[in-house]
């Protein structure tokens, strides 16, 4: 993928991020009648994981390699 492509993703994870944080912190209502019933806290799981595989991704375009060890090796 190339660098726009990844940033965009970003983005949009982030909001989704945002917006699970939003709906999972509202109260609920049992009265209220739905097609599907979301839980927001996976979601959010879903949504951190990949924000870290994204930004590791996004290291990648900088040089940074994930197998380089930092320090002295054991």
């Amino acid at each position: 993928m190339s660098f726009n492509v990844t940033l965009t993703i970003v983005m949009l994870t982030a909001g989704l991020f945002g917006f699970a944080t939003w709906r999972a912190r509202q109260p609920v209502d049992p009265l209220k009648v739905r097609l599907f019933k979301i839980n927001y806290h996976v979601v959010q799981i879903f949504c951190i994981v990949a924000l870290m595989y994204l930004i590791v991704h996004h290291m990648a375009f900088f040089g940074v390699q994930p197998s380089q060890q930092a320090g002295r090796p054991f």
